[in-house]
């Protein structure tokens, strides 16, 4: 507002045009300008209190802000800041599944893929097949076991108001086993000649190599 006012002192900028009023390089005129602006000003810090006032009593009561994570589903009609998180009774049991495989299988996130995606024909909310990244990251996420931190890294820790789809025991050991699982090498890999020797001679970067395969229409193969 003041670099405002200063350019219309310097005859920069003649006048300023609402709605309802016109205000030109007259004292008066901008003194008037200063408090309408500055009660604006007022008005909206207020509402930026009390939403984050809002926001902090919700999440003390155990409603997490955002969308929650697949396997659950919100109450469309409940009063807004309140609304009931619910069990997905569709995505729901695969998901409790999924931590199962971990647990007590072993399943690496690629098994988990192809089996949601082959077998179970799982789908996000847009009815999208579920990313590799995504259920690492559901795997690691604590909502599951009716728990969630608030800002995340933040070390506060809340009680959800939400049924829990798996224990906290099962949840800690889906998530150990995950982490401790190897990352296994892909089928039909191999080692390339001069691969580890030719590098990139503008980035340094490595030169890397795959093996395509062609199939012919008689059947036969042709690397």
């Amino acid at each position: 507002l003041g670099a405002v006012v200063d350019l219309m002192d310097q005859h920069k900028l003649l006048h300023i045009r609402t709605y309802s009023q016109t205000f030109t390089n007259n004292p008066n005129e901008k003194f008037l300008l200063m408090i309408l602006c500055s009660q604006a000003k007022l008005e909206n810090d207020n509402k930026s209190v009390n939403v984050r006032r809002g926001l902090k009593t919700k999440i003390e009561m155990g409603y997490r802000p955002n969308m929650s994570p697949l396997g659950y589903l919100h109450d469309k009609y409940a009063e807004k800041g309140a609304r009931r998180i619910f069990i997905d009774p569709k995505r729901g049991p695969i998901v409790k599944e999924m931590f199962h495989k971990v647990a007590y299988e072993c399943w690496t996130g690629r098994d988990l893929k192809k089996w949601m995606d082959e077998e179970k024909r799982f789908t996000t909310r847009k009815g999208k097949k579920i990313t590799l990244s995504m259920i690492y990251r559901m795997i690691e996420n604590p909502f599951y076991m009716g728990k969630y931190e608030f800002p995340k890294a933040s070390g506060k820790w809340y009680e959800g108001k939400h049924e829990p789809l798996i224990t906290e025991d099962l949840f800690t050991r889906a998530r150990d086993t995950m982490k401790a699982n190897p990352h296994p090498t892909p089928h039909g890999s191999k080692e390339f000649g001069y691969t580890k020797i030719f590098k990139c001679g503008s980035c340094g970067s490595g030169i890397s190599a795959y093996e395509k395969i062609k199939r012919l229409k008689d059947g036969g193969i042709r690397r």
